[in-house]
């Protein structure tokens, strides 16, 4: 079947003329330099994957730390929340919040 058909394509060019065969030849030509264009920017993406890796590996040892652990190396998030046992400001809790009595008068009061 494959035969058959590869037979009928030859058969097919044959009866082409000789401008569809360059039309055909140029199409083919720019499909192969867009799957190349692909395959190039492919391997340019993985590439500088893998140097943004390394370099972070690098960082990493640097510090002495390591991103890549398995489970059994994680440690439990630990969350301190230290409870606020001092007042912001000295006498902060005697002091009502408010407008002062100065305030309100000259808005309020010079209405008359």
């Amino acid at each position: 079947m494959v035969e058959e058909e590869q037979v009928k394509r030859e058969d097919s060019m044959k009866e082409m003329s000789y401008s569809e065969l360059e039309k055909l030849k140029a199409e083919r030509k720019k499909q192969k330099e867009k799957t190349v264009n692909f395959i190039l920017a492919w391997m340019y993406h993985e590439n500088n994957q893998l140097i943004r890796l390394v370099q972070k590996r690098k960082i990493q040892q640097a510090y002495g730390t390591s991103e890549v652990q398995g489970d059994h190396q994680q440690a439990a998030k630990v969350i301190r929340r230290f409870p606020q046992t001092k007042p912001v400001r000295d006498g902060g809790e005697k002091q009502k919040p408010g407008l002062s009595k100065d305030l309100l008068a000259g808005v309020f009061g010079g209405w008359s």
